[in-house]
């Protein structure tokens, strides 16, 4: 993914501060970038907000990293597949199959009885690599910044009985999920963990890494990678269903993917919109609008889409033409003794 940085909006765009009207890096600035940022991912499929990704995944079960929003198409060891999830079903375009649809899938009612795969959308999950409610295990919270020692991060779940797990406060009350006080380099959970629902973080100033700890085969699982910004981290989840058909696990995934909005606060974290352009014009919509002045502000914002669209249209014309050239006249080129042109 070849996008703008925090850094770069910081360091090579003055007029974009001069509209900001901040320092580079002050909260108000990293501010602006985010909301105008968020603002314009919700207007449209920009130049660079539709990315191709390729990943590894194990088992039936596909978590998406925090950039990815939406999936638009998907591939598993190069087979296609469809995705769906309680409200809409994608089918790649087949004449023969087409003609098949109706009676195929009232005949089966599910796919995989075909040979046919699918991905299913309807739910998203804080760790990237769930826990078997089987096998309980203890976790271990590992962090790359010393400076976060001290701080607390909450993990929600149940516990190796299926029972939710609770923490006791100071004041003798209860709260939901398990606090877990950072330490450097690691602190481990005292409970085992069937499975984590949820996860609260701080903002850090570094990762913060969660495994869990496979006693039975004294190794360490990959569990979850948070960033320094994911305070409630949430990932989109793929089910498969059907026969993959695949090597041995780990299997190829490949998708085109929808971008979502990711906050930005250290200077080497991606700006999904990199149009400098348009985001002044969206900054200055932003300063407008809070300002009371709501016409004038929609104005820029208009302005931010088209600045968007034009590079769209750069990108990826629409209106195309063939140059013919022949420096040699209506002669071909081999009965000249030149040889081919490439």
């Amino acid at each position: 993914m070849s996008l703008t940085t925090l850094a770069d909006l910081q360091s090579n765009n003055e007029r974009l501060l001069q509209v900001a009207s901040s320092c580079g890096n002050s909260t108000e600035f990293i501010s602006l970038v985010n909301k105008a940022t968020r603002m314009l991912l919700k207007r449209g499929n920009f130049y660079g907000t539709v990315q191709p990704i390729v990943c590894a995944a194990y088992g039936n079960t596909v978590t998406w990293p925090n950039y990815v929003g939406s999936i638009l198409a998907m591939n598993v060891c190069g087979r296609h597949v469809d995705l769906y999830n309680h409200w809409y079903k994608f089918m790649p375009y087949d004449e023969h199959r087409h003609r098949e649809w109706a009676w195929a899938y009232e005949q089966a009612g599910r796919v995989y009885q075909h040979g046919e795969l699918r991905a299913d959308f309807n739910a998203t999950s804080p760790v990237f690599n769930q826990l078997d409610p089987l096998y309980p295990m203890p976790l271990r919270i590992y962090i790359d910044n010393p400076t976060d020692a001290g701080k607390t991060i909450t993990i929600l779940g149940k516990d190796a009985n299926g029972q939710i797990i609770n923490t006791l406060r100071q004041d003798g009350t209860w709260q939901d999920g398990l606090v877990v006080t950072l330490a450097y380099p690691f602190t481990d959970t005292p409970v085992c963990f069937q499975i984590v629902t949820r996860v609260v973080k701080p903002v850090t100033n570094g990762v913060v890494r969660g495994f869990a700890i496979d006693t039975a085969n004294s190794v360490l699982r990959d569990l979850a990678y948070y960033r320094p910004t994911d305070t409630n981290p949430d990932y989109v989840v793929s089910h498969l269903q059907g026969r993959k058909h695949c090597p041995s696990a780990p299997y190829r995934v490949e998708a085109l993917v929808k971008l979502q909005f990711v906050p930005v606060s250290n200077p080497q974290d991606l700006v999904l919109i990199e149009d400098a352009d348009a985001l002044t014009d969206m900054v200055s919509a932003i300063k407008l609008k809070e300002a009371g002045e709501i016409d004038e502000g929609q104005k820029y914002e208009l302005s931010a889409i088209r600045e968007l669209n034009y590079g769209l249209r750069n990108k990826y014309p629409i209106e195309q033409f063939n140059v013919s050239f022949r420096p040699f006249g209506n002669a071909r080129p081999e009965r000249q003794n030149i040889g081919t042109m490439i």
